[in-house]
């Protein structure tokens, strides 16, 4: 099928301008989305997509506010996030600490926000550097963690050739106008032996079905939206070899859109009948009161302890289907762990 109307251009992946699909799609924000399927390598993107400096101007409400930078940052302290950080350092490092257990491994990530991976990674005994090009969210990291963030896009960093054993990029290439130029622009920045960290978005997760337009990943900023096999394609053409990869997903996820399903299902019985919907809110409220009376701390961050602390519990609960869903490639997001192809 050929494209009609306007159109974002040639695919970013494989430079293919025809299309096998073409359809919209509603997001959280209630915004009508246009997304279009290439018929050469099925990569799935926004018809028209924002550009860089609209997604990441700090006055853009789709960008880091100080209230969602401290709880993303209190995420690094609660029950089963410690987890999800520890398989992520081991997925991305494990062979490179086997090998050399004694070096500190040099890690670079791109576009790190407000840098809780790159607290984690440290907290591993990494040697940490970060790239951000929102001002408050570079800000927040070093402000709040203490960790070397350069406010900049990578392309214009003065970063060096060679000097990191892994580099990261954790949702950014589904933001990206150009991910695979983008990919093969990191090549020079990686050391001999060194690895690439790649963690995309799955279209294929099991909990977008379930969420319908309460999943985010056609969320404003978003142009790309990868399979596992599309993410891996993306990586190839930049001049990198796969070593590993697979999808992924933690136990307070699976708790947390078990809980939005339910209470999106509650919410339209009550509203059909009149009532007012949202069990979920009244009894998180009433912890949270509770325990701010005892801790002093904000009630929002508690409201947040409670929420993962039952979401954890139901996670644990559902861990058989869950196993299900990673065999079948439909964990939330995708894995992938590359080398440099070829360094001629």
């Amino acid at each position: 099928m050929s494209p009609t109307g306007d159109f974002a251009g040639d695919c970013p992946l494989c430079g293919s301008s025809e299309l096998d699909e073409r359809r919209r799609v509603s997001n959280l924000q209630g915004e009508d989305v246009e997304i279009v399927r290439c018929a050469g390598c099925a990569l799935v993107r926004r018809n028209v997509g924002p550009d860089r400096d609209r997604y990441h101007a700090d006055e853009n409400p789709v960008t880091y506010s100080e209230a969602w930078a401290r709880a993303k940052a209190a995420d690094l302290s609660l029950p089963g996030h410690e987890s999800v950080w520890r398989d992520r350092v081991y997925f991305a490092l494990r062979e490179f600490l086997d090998a050399s257990p004694e070096k500190r491994p040099r890690v670079l990530e791109v576009g790190c926000g407000i840098g809780h991976n790159l607290a984690a990674f440290r907290r591993y005994g990494c040697d940490v550097t970060g790239v951000e090009p929102s001002s408050a969210a570079a800000r927040f990291g070093r402000e709040r963690f203490g960790l070397r963030i350069i406010e900049e896009y990578v392309d214009d960093a003065d970063l060096g050739a060679g000097q990191f054993d892994l580099v990261i990029l954790d949702s950014v290439l589904e933001h990206l106008p150009d991910p695979v130029g983008t990919l093969a622009s990191l090549r020079s920045l990686i050391a001999p032996g060194g690895r690439l960290y790649v963690d995309v978005p799955n279209l294929r997760a099991w909990y977008g079905k379930l969420l319908g337009r309460s999943w985010n990943i056609y969320e404003p900023g978003h142009i790309n939206f990868f399979t596992p096999e599309t993410a891996a394609k993306a990586v190839e053409a930049a001049g990198f070899k796969v070593v590993k990869a697979t999808t992924h997903d933690g136990l307070v996820t699976w708790g947390l859109t078990f809980t939005v399903a339910l209470n999106q299902a509650i919410k339209k019985v009550t509203a059909r009948a009149g009532g007012r919907a949202g069990w979920r809110q009244a009894g998180v409220d009433e912890q949270a009161e509770a325990l701010q009376q005892t801790s002093g701390l904000e009630k929002p961050v508690l409201r947040h302890r409670v929420e993962n602390s039952l979401w954890l519990a139901l996670g644990i609960a559902l861990t058989p289907l869950r196993r299900i869903q990673f065999r079948r490639g439909g964990g939330m997001g995708v894995w992938i762990l590359a080398e440099v192809s070829d360094r001629s």
